[in-house]
Formats: C-alpha cells, sequence, structure tokens
C-alpha cells in the first residue's frame, strides 16, 4: 500500500493495534530506512497506524530487546511526519528520541571501553599537546594534519563522512550525495555544508563554521595539492572519491602519525563527548547544539 498524504488516511485514531510485537516495529524501522534512502515509493506491510500511540509503542520499544533501540525513533518520525500524522503525537517521538540520546551520552561518559581502546584511549590535553608538536614536512604529513584537525579542531565532529567532500563556490543547488567545503572567488575556506550523512533526515541541510586553525591547514593543503573549484577534498591520485571504507584506514593512519595512537571514529567521538561531560553540568540548550556537532541521531 503506497502512503498517501491526505488527512483521513489518519481517521479513527484510536483504532490501534492492541499488542504491538517487535517484528511490527522492525518492519516499520526498515521502512523508515528506505525513506531516509531517498525512496518516492513506500510500502507498508503492516498498520502503521499502531504508531500513532506513542505512548504504548514507546513503551513497547523501551522493553524490547532490541539493539540500539534509539536508531528507531527517527523512522518513526519520517513516516508520520510523511503522512502528516499529529504533531503532538510526532513530538511526543521526538522527546524520546533526545531522551535516549541522553542515556547513549551518559553510557559513554561512563567510559565503558575495550582493553584495547583503554590502550589508544587520550585525554583531550594529551591530543592537544601532539597535535601542537607535530610537525608538517611533506605533504603527506599535512594531509594527516588537516584530517586530525576535522576531528579535533573544527565546530562540526564528523563520522566518516570527509571522503564526500566536494569543493564549491556556491551554495545553492548542490548535488545532495555530497557534503560541501563551501570557497570564496580566491579559494579562501567559508563555511562546510553537510547534505550527506547518517542522521541527514533528522536534521537535513547542516552549515558549519570553520574554525581559524582548520582553515589554515585547508589553504595550505588546497594549495599544496593544486585543489580547484568541483574536486574531491580528499581524493585518489586520479581525482576520484575515496571509497568510506578504504578512508577508515587514512582517518587511523593520520591519527596514529600526529597522534601516535591509531584512534577509529567510535573511539576519536567517545573521547569528544567524554570531554564534553567532564566538569560543570551541560543546559538542555549546550546538548543539542553539541549533538548537532556530532550530526547525532
Amino acid at each position: 500500500e503506497k502512503i498517501k498524504t491526505n488527512q483521513n488516511i489518519l481517521e479513527d485514531k484510536n483504532k490501534v493495534l492492541g499488542k504491538i510485537k517487535s517484528k511490527e516495529i522492525i518492519d516499520i524501522y526498515r521502512i523508515g530506512k528506505k525513506y531516509l534512502s531517498g525512496k518516492t515509493v513506500i510500502k507498508i506491510k503492516n498498520n502503521y497506524k499502531f504508531l500513532l500511540n506513542p505512548k504504548k509503542v514507546i513503551d513497547a520499544l523501551n522493553k524490547s530487546s532490541l539493539k540500539g533501540v534509539k536508531d528507531y525513533y527517527s523512522p518513526i518520525i519520517n513516516l508520520l511526519e510523511l503522512v502528516k500524522a499529529d504533531k503532538k503525537i510526532i513530538k511526543t517521538y521526538q522527546d524520546e528520541l533526545i531522551k535516549q540520546a541522553e542515556k547513549e551520552y551518559e553510557k559513554r561518559e561512563q567510559n565503558i571501553l575495550t582493553e584495547t581502546e583503554k590502550e589508544r584511549i587520550l585525554t583531550m590535553d594529551e591530543i592537544n599537546d601532539r597535535y601542537d608538536k607535530f610537525q608538517v614536512k611533506t605533504p603527506a604529513d599535512l594531509m594527516d594534519k588537516l584530517i586530525v584537525a576535522f576531528y579535533f579542531k573544527d565546530e562540526l565532529i564528523p563520522r566518516n563522512n570527509l571522503p564526500k567532500i566536494k569543493i564549491t563556490n556556491k551554495d545553492k543547488g548542490l548535488d545532495e550525495d555530497y557534503n560541501y567545503l563551501l570557497v570564496d572567488k580566491d579559494m579562501k575556506p567559508k563555511e562546510i555544508i553537510m547534505l550527506n550523512y547518517k542522521t541527514r533526515n533528522t536534521y537535513g541541510e547542516q552549515r558549519f563554521k570553520i574554525t581559524p586553525e582548520l582553515k589554515k591547514l585547508l589553504e595550505e593543503y588546497m594549495t599544496t595539492f593544486n585543489k580547484v573549484n568541483g574536486d574531491f577534498l580528499f581524493s585518489t591520485e586520479s581525482g576520484y572519491e575515496i571509497k568510506d571504507n578504504s578512508f577508515l584506514y587514512v582517518i587511523k593512519k593520520a591519527m596514529e602519525e600526529v597522534l601516535q595512537s591509531p584512534l577509529n571514529i567510535d573511539l576519536i567521538r567517545s573521547i569528544i563527548i567524554n570531554d564534553f561531560y567532564t566538569g560543570k553540568p551541560k543546559s538542555i540548550q549546550q546538548k543539542k547544539e553539541f549533538a548537532r556537532r556530532l550530526l547525532h541521531s
């Protein structure tokens, strides 16, 4: 059945399924993921109207044995927005999403790490010290330092989004399959535009200011590697996009070269999250802005 946007589809909201099964929620999750990936026609195998009772759904989800419960809320929100459900119902799910994200932060704050991760973990003071001491002697060193700066010296805290960054001097009509480094006519960096990332359907287009430290490195890097408008910021020698899996190795290598520790993305983000929650309690607004920087779901 194709989803209709007519408000009549939501008639008789009290007729919801009496018992919510994990399978039904998983189906909704899969359907939501299809929507997230840009499908224009979405087929519903089960009656989605049980989602109109958020209290029952949230209770069922939180009591279930499903892994990553938090990740189920964004697809539910997306579907309800698509069918123009009651805004109060949608807000209930949005509030629960934030609540679950807070719980996840708290778990990360406890610094639950594997033995291997404990050996690799660094404090932000150690990271800043090693970063400052690292000397750029070759173009490869410059690229390594730039990658580390993207994770530890900028407003945006990316996942594995860097290989999809293209250089552009326009800020409208951009291909949503990529992210962008916006530059002026003199190739001076202005901001980062995020369009293609894991939680784009939650946050949509996001723009981030570029810190002076990152801006300086970007200018030097683009000059050294002869980058021009339309190029991938990071690319193969032939100028093609680097595959995501291959770039994971590039990140780990850069971390090892600059910081003397082969940090992966999960550990990088764990370090940053733990550092954020160290010290004074954070306000709700500060937490929301931090979640935006992380492009969190």
